[in-house]
């Protein structure tokens, strides 16, 4: 996938009264852009290509000096700030698996008069460097206040953690950097202009000359050419943002969800071969048309659909030739709510004062056929209000089956989740969040004290013609495990993983199923 390029016009340094219709319509952009990609070119910012260049032809005057010239500038010789200054060829090593990198830089992190400039060298390059490290910030702080609109936040929730870029308070740093001529008979083994690395924070912002070379590497794990686009900028995030936004602005759950809908808006014949069912290796993974389940039997069928994804082996049959990147996405979105889950079990085991691994003993082979969890992408398609059946609803009334659910949905509302009175409240969306709850077994393993939570997807308003999407990833204890009360009571008998999956199987397809089921819904 291709880096976009956004229009900043709306927004551009300069204009401060923009209608906050076309600010959510370009915070909403900037979102599907890095969730989606992580890596946007902004055009129209209000930053032109002469500034930029400016700026080039300067710092490329000081780089160009001897180095005996330069080494009085040397980052680590201020005492205001260890990362100001220049920094020599080959002392960096971006990746450190990789000799050094074939480039010098020179850091403005400290904006003061009174420190050690090349003033002498370069007249104008302290001015020059200082106003447009001022431009970038104006630049910056809009960027984060529509990457918090974007998601449903506090316009002011990022900004005010960078009220003192340019100050001794704020790290934030303009690079200029300089990839100095090749000489091909000189390079070590593996050595590059620049090894393969995350930025440390919030977001980067690139201005490039005309040369190729830049690769960023896409949310499908591949690297993608990201050329010199005259009059943009280059914008990505950066690791803190990752952390701050729990992977909403890096991971993907965005692209688990689109790429699941172009699955899902494929005409019913084509995705009729990937149907649950249809795979020897797990009778759970696949497809689930339409009004097949009813998670609460005494209703019509659910009016959603879904893709189980409970195999990860690449030589079953996915819908490689219809979404070319299907398979990829909802393996690396399952190993990821993996690694979530078990983070998640352990504390639940700590928090219970038991052994920090006596859950996590009963899931090492989540991912393998010897487990059935399973990440189900699902989707509810716009509903026609005179074809409705009487009762009928998106996801009927249930409890999942094992010992929990992570769940990641769009926007829409419609989730209703019973509390302890017996009450149906409420599930939204918060963006950057993941909603967990208990399941089945891990209620009868805890004797009760963990409980497991009914839930269910009620129809949109009258009118509400709006798709709705989710993904969920059901956890479940091996296949052969068994169940029992941790606390030694016999409140609820043994039983085994499998046993009682095929009895809640037969409940939600209405059918007696002979194969031992292995998988979840």
């Amino acid at each position: 996938m291709a880096v976009p390029v956004l229009d900043f016009s709306v927004y551009q340094l300069g204009k401060e009264n923009v209608s906050e219709a076309d600010l959510e319509k370009l915070s909403d952009e900037l979102r599907k852009a890095f969730t989606e990609v992580g890596f946007v070119y902004l055009k129209n910012t209000g930053i032109n290509q002469e500034e930029v260049e400016k700026v080039m032809s300067v710092s490329k005057r000081f780089f160009s000096l001897p180095e005996n010239k330069k080494k009085n500038f040397s980052r680590g010789n201020y005492s205001c700030n260890v990362n100001h200054g220049w920094v020599s060829l080959e002392t960096e090593s971006l990746n450190p698996r990789r000799p050094g990198d074939l480039k010098e830089s020179f850091n403005t992190t400290s904006l003061r008069e009174d420190i050690n400039w090349p003033s002498e060298e370069v007249a104008d390059f302290r001015d020059t460097q200082v106003s447009f490290f001022l431009r970038c910030k104006d630049l910056a702080l809009k960027v984060l206040r529509l990457m918090a609109i974007g998601l449903g936040m506090d316009s002011e929730v990022f900004i005010n953690e960078h009220k003192h870029i340019g100050s001794f308070e704020n790290g934030s740093t303009l690079r200029s950097l300089y990839y100095p001529p090749v000489d091909s008979t000189s390079v070590k083994e593996n050595q590059v202009r620049c090894g393969e690395h995350s930025d440390y924070g919030s977001i980067s912002m690139l201005f490039q000359s005309t040369e190729d070379g830049l690769q960023v590497k896409n949310r499908a794990g591949e690297f993608v050419s990201a050329p010199c686009i005259p009059g943009t900028v280059l914008v990505n995030i950066a690791d803190l943002m990752q952390r701050w936004t729990s992977d909403v602005y890096v991971s993907a759950v965005e692209k688990v969800m689109s790429v699941s809908k172009r699955f899902f808006s494929l005409p019913e014949n084509k995705k009729k071969p990937f149907s649950r069912g249809n795979y020897t290796c797990n009778v759970n993974h696949g497809w689930v048309s339409l009004e097949t389940e009813s998670l609460n039997p005494r209703r019509p069928g659910d009016l959603k659909e879904s893709f189980n994804t409970t195999s990860l082996r690449e030589d079953i049959n996915w819908p490689s030739e219809e979404v070319a990147d299907f398979r990829d996405t909802q393996v690396s979105f399952f190993l990821r709510c993996k690694d979530l889950a078990l983070k998640v079990l352990r504390l639940m085991a700590i928090g219970l004062g038991m052994d920090s691994e006596v859950f996590i003993n009963e899931h090492k082979h989540i991912g393998s056929f010897e487990n059935g969890s399973t990440l189900r992408s699902l989707y509810y398609p716009p509903v026609d209000s005179t074809r409705v059946k009487e009762n009928q609803v998106r996801c009927g009334e249930h409890s999942d089956y094992g010992s929990i659910t992570l769940l990641f949905q769009s926007s829409e509302d419609g989730l209703q989740v019973q509390n302890r009175a017996g009450e149906f409240v409420s599930a939204p969306c918060i963006p950057g969040t993941v909603l967990v709850n208990i399941a089945d077994l891990m209620q009868r393993w805890t004797s009760d004290v963990y409980v497991s939570a009914v839930h269910r997807a009620l129809l949109p308003p009258a009118g509400d013609s709006r798709t709705r999407q989710s993904l969920a990833f059901f956890v479940q204890p091996e296949d052969e495990s068994i169940i029992k009360c941790c606390d030694g009571s016999d409140k609820y008998p043994p039983i085994k993983t499998v046993d009682y999956f095929t009895s809640r199987f037969n409940d939600t397809y209405g059918k007696k199923n002979e194969s031992g089921l292995s998988g979840i819904l």
